[in-house]
């Protein structure tokens, strides 16, 4: 997580760098939070049994352990460059009695990481709109451990464990849009789609931006995202959505 961060600050350090140095380079980057709900099917293994989980934001608030969203943009000319990364690791704690004699504590982790990168043209450029299509991908990684241990006497127990890792790549298409209402005010509308091999990725965003100076300007709106996997083994459905805020530095 750090290596990726610290490769995406490096990388927006140059091309900040060669924005001053050339004419028609901007960049922008954006640190946001992403208050998602979630709402999720899993099946680990091949006929087995379908966990389902229905999360508001609050219930998700209650087991994170922290977060970390970013996304940036590079753009010469018509030409652009958009980036997104969203890392989040949550926990819970748990007992269970009637299983056996004494009871059974239980610890859950997970941790998600997704990075999408893409690349396109903006096919509209005129003072106070732009519309860029583009396209990349994105890769996901999705952690999942469990443990369960059992004090049977007081120098004893009985626990065991289990883990399942998933990581893959989609490419995606996309569009991104933004049109200028003020010198102060915008909005900015984005949605991608993609998958390969039976898997399914799409998401939509939608902003109100509001422009403080020539390099600041605040956002709020709205991210739905939503993933379809299935491989030999496992099949997740995962559907993500909730508000976010960000601030943006332009170079």
């Amino acid at each position: 997580m750090i290596r990726l961060v610290a490769t995406g600050f490096a990388l927006l350090a140059m091309a900040s760098t060669a924005a001053r140095a050339q004419e028609g380079w901007r960049v922008q980057i954006t640190p946001y939070l992403w208050g998602a709900g979630s709402a999720s099917e899993i099946q680990p293994r091949a006929g087995g049994v379908t966990f389902k989980s229905d999360m508001s934001f609050g219930d998700i608030l209650d087991r994170l352990d922290g977060a970390f969203f970013l996304t940036g943009a590079v753009r010469h000319n018509r030409f652009v460059v958009l980036g997104d990364l969203t890392w989040v690791s949550m926990s819970e704690d748990d007992s269970i009695t009637g299983v056996l004699p004494v009871p059974v504590s239980v610890h859950g982790k997970l941790t998600q990481t997704s990075e999408t990168v893409a690349a396109g043209y903006s096919v509209v450029s005129r003072p106070g709109m732009t519309l860029d299509v583009v396209g990349g991908v994105r890769a996901w990684q999705i952690d999942a451990k469990v443990s369960a241990d059992a004090r049977i006497a007081p120098y004893y127990s009985l626990g065991a464990a289990a883990s399942r890792d998933l990581s893959w790549v989609d490419p995606i298409v996309g569009v991104r849009m933004r049109a200028a209402l003020s010198s102060k005010w915008s909005l900015t509308g984005y949605g991608d789609i993609g998958g390969y091999d039976g898997r399914t990725t799409w998401q939509l965003l939608g902003t109100v931006n509001y422009r403080i100076s020539e390099t600041f300007s605040l956002s709020a709106g709205y991210r739905q995202m939503s993933i379809d996997y299935s491989d030999s083994e496992t099949t997740l459905d995962l559907d993500m959505g909730g508000p976010l805020v960000g601030a943006t530095l332009r170079f």
